[in-house]
């Protein structure tokens, strides 16, 4: 259940084939969803692109989410996770996100992680009455050892159900790391799901995780600091997410054909 909370997720309630209006994911949580789910909302939510503002956290973990009002209830109400937002049954299926990760590194063990998600609904139960489901994850963490790692982006699948696997690619990335964008691309005929980041295509997971096509989709951005101290120069800046879903926003090359979750071909 994603009641675990890492934390919760972002959907919309879009019909497939709108060629005609962009294809729009509102992130209408309301304060109470947010209150209720312990965590706290970005401080500003416009047009699919949220911001959060680093706070001094020295011995606490501070929760951002961006989510859905229905995904939020669903969640609250131990029914979920659930996508709901249809997309095309066959054919290949993209979206974007983009991020971008402050300088200068946080003063160790202080840290910064995003991990926006994508939950893939296979619309069938399993025996304990829940979605069979797959959780598309990507985690970029900024600070927190010493020395510093490689910067680099961990895209982890993991699969429940009839297919349950944990798959995962690990990304170089270059510093600083600003205006990161991170494409996914579902296969529905070849039950398979593919990555892009920043351009490059890393092609497809080598697990297959669904039989079944995906039915529905929600999305999340998450963020989380933590052990941040008041001195740390990064105390005070921003970070800023944007969820990419409308054809006409993409900027990545996907499979020919693709098309974005309302059915426009990018």
């Amino acid at each position: 259940m994603l009641k675990i909370l890492v934390p919760s997720l972002i959907a919309c309630v879009c019909s497939v084939n709108s060629a005609f209006a962009a294809c729009h994911y509102p992130l209408d949580a309301t304060p109470q969803d947010y209150d209720d789910l312990a965590t706290f909302p970005f401080i500003k939510n416009t047009d699919q692109t949220v911001t959060a503002q680093i706070q001094a956290s020295p011995s606490f973990e501070i929760n951002y989410t961006a989510l859905s009002h229905q995904v939020a209830q669903d969640t609250l109400a131990s029914k979920g996770p659930f996508g709901d937002m249809l997309i095309p049954s066959t054919g290949i299926v993209a979206l974007e996100m983009a991020q971008s990760m402050p300088l200068p590194t946080p003063t160790a063990p202080g840290a910064i992680w995003s991990f926006p998600q994508v939950l893939l609904d296979l619309g069938t139960q399993n025996p304990k009455g829940f979605e069979n489901y797959i959780l598309v994850t990507f985690t970029m963490i900024n600070g927190g050892m010493a020395p510093q790692p490689s910067p680099q982006l961990i895209v982890s699948a993991q699969g429940t159900g009839e297919r349950f696997a944990t798959t995962v690619q690990k990304i170089p990335l270059t510093l600083p790391l600003s205006n990161y964008r991170f494409g996914l691309y579902l296969n529905q005929d070849r039950k398979k799901i593919g990555v892009t980041v920043n351009g490059t295509d890393y092609g497809y997971f080598s697990h297959t995780l669904f039989t079944r096509h995906i039915s529905k989709v929600a999305v999340k951005l998450g963020l989380s600091e933590g052990k941040i101290q008041a001195t740390d120069p990064i105390v005070g800046k921003t970070i800023d997410f944007s969820l990419i879903t409308d054809a006409s926003q993409m900027s990545h090359t996907y499979p020919k054909g693709a098309m974005d979750m309302c059915g426009t071909v990018i």
